[in-house]
């Protein structure tokens, strides 16, 4: 499968009024790219563009909508995580900064090794030096990876179990090849040892009755670093781990081109961010609900830190984070389809 990763919003804006920011991911079979990509070139001369590019920003309510459709068509997944940082203060985030921080080398030890501690330390390092703009999209992304990494493969598992074989990772580039920004070394250097860490303290859940057999290349014996951070009950019939760096490294890029998936990721983002903030009518975001898998609870995250406010009383945004719950996207399918 691939998967295409963009933002809108500034990240920054705190504690002022709602401040909102999106990172989202669009996830396309592989077996569909080539057609949507067909289809999509063939629309792309009508849409509003800047400097050759296509940007959601300038879209009609029509635009985004035949968009839509278009996605659902070649059976790709929408998923978002947002933060409203209206809701938040700088000493929330520089706390929760901080804890993260500690918690990535609080259970190393002498015991562990040289190479895995200091690897683990230069990651430390780099998250407690990022600005605070920077922390809280790493931290917003982290939960958004997190959601696709769970909720695409139980998907696709039912009904295209080949799309596991192969995670390819596409992330929108902001500054130039010569010269990658912050948060881009941060995404190449740190992001996938923060994981890795995160993820083995708290795994996240395929379902073994799914058809998850094209993802074992991904599988590797706990290591004794995870033994020592897992919790006990995991210890005990955990006979693999994931190995997210090998999911996540073995075909990742940035890109610095206006190509066909980044257009289309940063379409639906930004229209969900301008749904969120009033400015594209109920016809142009009415179907955006239908690419996001339904599940328990909201089918929209939206991160409030340990300290903030609720987001449940941020009135101006409540109807449209209530118009994505139960969306007609089913994540058990009617029937456990045979390898395709």
């Amino acid at each position: 499968m691939h998967i295409f990763i963009d933002e809108s919003g500034s990240f920054g804006g705190v504690g002022v009024g709602a401040s909102i920011s999106v990172v989202g991911a669009l996830i396309v079979p592989e077996s569909k790219w080539p057609k949507l990509q067909q289809a999509y070139r063939r629309l792309r001369p009508r849409l509003p563009q800047d400097k050759g590019e296509v940007k959601g920003r300038l879209l009609y309510e029509a635009d985004v909508a035949e968009i839509i459709r278009l996605l659902r068509r070649y059976e790709t997944l929408f998923e978002a995580t947002i933060i409203d940082l209206g809701m938040h203060t700088e000493e929330i985030i520089r706390r929760h900064q901080a804890n993260q921080a500690v918690g990535m080398t609080d259970t190393l030890t002498d015991a562990h090794h040289p190479s895995l501690v200091d690897n683990i330390w230069k990651a430390r390092r780099q998250l407690e030096a990022l600005s605070m703009p920077l922390y809280v999209q790493a931290l917003v992304t982290f939960y958004l990876v997190r959601n696709v990494l769970e909720i695409a493969p139980n998907y696709y598992a039912q009904r295209r179990p080949r799309e596991l074989a192969g995670f390819h990772w596409v992330i929108d580039a902001k500054g130039r090849q010569a010269n990658p920004t912050p948060w881009e070394q941060w995404w190449s250097k740190a992001i996938m040892p923060w994981m890795q860490t995160a993820m083995m303290r708290d795994p996240i859940g395929w379902c073994r009755d799914f058809n998850f057999r094209h993802t074992s290349r991904f599988e590797t014996e706990p290591t004794e670093f995870f033994r020592s951070i897992a919790p006990s009950e995991l210890l005990s019939n955990r006979a693999s781990v994931l190995n997210i760096n090998l999911l996540m490294g073995e075909s990742f890029r940035f890109s610095y081109a206006a190509e066909p998936g980044l257009e289309l990721v940063d379409i639906v983002t930004t229209t969900l961010r301008r749904a969120l903030v009033g400015n594209l009518r109920l016809e142009g975001w009415r179907d955006l609900p239908s690419l996001i898998v339904n599940r328990k609870g909201e089918n929209l995250q939206i991160l409030a830190l340990t300290g903030a406010e609720s987001p449940a009383k941020r009135l101006p945004y409540s109807a449209v984070v209530k118009a994505f719950r139960n969306s007609s996207r089913s994540m058990l399918a009617t029937r456990t389809n045979a390898d395709r």
